[in-house]
C-alpha cells in the first residue's frame, strides 16, 4: 500500500494543498477531524468525523500521528501517513461526506448526493462511489467502462 519516500512526498503535498488554502487545522493534541486519501490518480481526500491524536508508538520516544476515536478508549488500530493523513477505502461516516483533491485543484466540497446511502465523486476517469455500511462510508471506483474496479 503506502511505504517509504513516495508516502511522506504524497502527505506532503497534499497538507501543503491544504494549508494554502486554509482548510487544514494542525493542533499540537492532533486534528479534529479524519482525512482520508481514498484515491491515488488523482489524488482525492475525504474528510470524516474523529479525532485524529498525537501517540508515542511501541518502543519509541517520538509522538506518531494515529486514529483516536473520541470516547472509544482503545488503543489506535494503525499509524497514519506523515501530517495525520489516514489512507484506504473507508471513511468515518456522516451524512455529508466532503471531498477535496490538490491534483484536479478542487476545493472541499460535497459528495453528489445519489440516494440516502449512495454519494459520488466525479473524476477524470469516471467516479469514486460512497456507499455506507453501518458507521463507515466504503469507497470503489467505477470507471465510464466497467461497473467497478
Amino acid at each position: 500500500m503506502f511505504r517509504g519516500s513516495a508516502d511522506s512526498a504524497l502527505a506532503a503535498s497534499v497538507f501543503c494543498f491544504t494549508r494554502q488554502r486554509a482548510y487544514g487545522r494542525v493542533a499540537p493534541a492532533g486534528f479534529e477531524e479524519v482525512l482520508v486519501i481514498v484515491c491515488l490518480d488523482p489524488v482525492v481526500v475525504v474528510q470524516g468525523p474523529g479525532k485524529i491524536q498525537w501517540v508515542s508508538p511501541p518502543g519509541s520516544a517520538d509522538s506518531s500521528p494515529s486514529i483516536g476515536w473520541e470516547g472509544a478508549g482503545k488503543a489506535p488500530a494503525h499509524f497514519l501517513l506523515p501530517h495525520g493523513f489516514d489512507y484506504g477505502t473507508e471513511v468515518p461516516y456522516s451524512e455529508h461526506p466532503v471531498w477535496f483533491s490538490p491534483d484536479m485543484d478542487a476545493p472541499p466540497q460535497r459528495a453528489a448526493y445519489v440516494d440516502e446511502d449512495t454519494r459520488e465523486i466525479d473524476v477524470p476517469w469516471g467516479k469514486l462511489v460512497l456507499t455506507r455500511d453501518g458507521e463507515y462510508w466504503r469507497v470503489h471506483a467505477r470507471d465510464a467502462g466497467r461497473q467497478s474496479r
